[in-house]
């Protein structure tokens, strides 16, 4: 363990972590009595085992095959105060075991963004050769009601988004394509106020605080997570009004979203067993003069029956190059897009082959270079609060040639993750 976490430089680090540490303690220890109470708690513990195959590319990845194992342990504690407040707070600590820490792979993997996170809620608490150790509070809010007004403050979730495959308006902490347990969403520093109109229409104030740190952190073997520094050009705020009429949704925002301007909107609706949505928005940069970007997707679901769902969504990615030559240029750019290709599709489809077992499909297809992924998860509850899982993702495309990308997928490992996860 590295000697400078305990020098007193730190050491309220060691009370926070301590703290912490009582109220995990606290709330696995709660007695079944307390379900009566205005007091809500669930803890999770999950292991999971990745191991991939690189493409043979020395330049890109130094080792062919690499392994990462996991052990997470979450504790959710929510509580009603007097009136309308209520308070949440959701902490985890995380074991991260890395074959080569440093290898793009273990990036891809193991990178979250902490642009809207301050690090003094997310301690690195434990580093050696191999194994990392993170304390980290996901979630700490509280919120409450002023005649139709709701309001927010702390650390909670905050997606605008519709859609499930691609998620262009989903701007703070979104998953990234290779997130496959998301059974939590980060939680981002802001303040949210969301004030009722009439019987079904909204209208919302969202700011979210901006940190001095890169989008992308990786989770494996950095030194520095993030940043406490806030910084204004990294903020947000936006303004949202939201109405539904016979059953169909449609909703506008519009702010400043870090170093851009953003407008943007969603619509989503259903008639019988199919279900459709949308979303766009565009920036311009307050920066780069003449700069702009737009994201557009559509996409619609069918329910065959009861058991099966099937999902298709076109998105249009107008950050992103239009075809495989634009990526020759992809290192020396200071800010490459997270989304490389202009053209997307995706398919995805959800199965209850038994109550006890569910299988979900995923096709993603870069339109731009011709490359695809396609990724499958079984998931199996072996009791009513224990389930065990198994990802496979497989991409294909046109491997790199030394530092230049042929193809956005054909530079992803192929992916083998076994995943066990205990309710509590």
């Amino acid at each position: 363990m590295d000697v400078a976490l305990l020098t007193n430089k730190d050491t309220h680090w060691c009370f926070v972590f301590a703290v912490t540490i009582s109220v995990l303690a606290f709330g696995i220890l709660v007695p079944a009595a307390w379900s009566s109470t205005p007091v809500e708690r669930e803890g999770s513990a999950r292991v999971a085992a990745t191991y991939d195959r690189n493409p043979i590319n020395p330049d890109l990845y130094p080792n062919q095959y690499e392994s990462d194992e996991q052990l997470l342990v979450r504790e959710s504690i929510k509580v009603k105060g007097p009136r309308s407040l209520r308070f949440e707070f959701n902490a985890y600590l995380l074991a991260m075991n890395s074959s080569d820490r440093s290898s793009l792979s273990q990036t891809l993997l193991n990178s979250s963004s902490e642009v809207n996170r301050a690090s003094a809620l997310d301690r690195h608490w434990y580093r050696t050769e191999k194994l990392d150790g993170y304390l980290t509070i996901d979630r700490l809010s509280v919120s409450g009601t002023v005649g139709r007004a709701e309001i927010y403050a702390g650390r909670f979730p905050i997606s605008l988004s519709t859609m499930s495959i691609f998620t262009p308006n989903d701007f703070f902490a979104p998953y990234r394509p290779l997130d496959f347990y998301r059974d939590y969403k980060p939680g981002v520093d802001a303040v949210r106020l969301d004030h009722g109109i009439g019987k079904k229409g909204q209208v919302s104030v969202i700011g979210v605080a901006g940190y001095e740190v890169p989008r992308i952190v990786s989770r494996a073997g950095a030194q520095n997570q993030g940043s406490s520094r806030l910084s204004v050009g990294n903020s947000a705020i936006l303004a949202r009004a939201a109405q539904t009429l016979r059953g169909l949704e449609v909703a506008a925002f519009a702010g400043k979203l870090a170093t851009d301007n953003i407008i943007g909107a969603s619509v989503q609706g259903g008639v019988r067993q199919v279900g459709m949505r949308g979303e766009l928005h565009q920036k311009q940069s307050r920066v780069t003069a003449g700069l702009s970007q737009t994201q557009v997707v559509v996409g619609a679901d069918y329910r065959l029956n009861p058991k099966f769902v099937i999902a298709g969504e076109q998105f249009y990615n107008g950050a992103g190059y239009a075809s495989a030559l634009g990526y020759e240029d992809l290192f020396d750019n200071p800010a490459p897009p997270l989304v490389l290709g202009q053209l997307y599709s995706g398919i995805a489809g959800l199965y209850e082959v038994t109550p006890l077992l569910h299988l979900r499909t995923l096709l993603v297809v870069n339109d731009s270079d011709r490359s695809f992924l396609v990724s499958l998860r079984g998931v199996f509850s072996v009791t009513e609060r224990t389930d065990l899982s198994l990802v496979v993702v497989a991409p294909q495309g046109p491997p790199p040639q030394q530092l230049v990308l042929k193809s956005e997928f054909g530079a992803y490992p192929t992916i083998v993750s076994l995943q066990a996860s205990v309710y509590f």
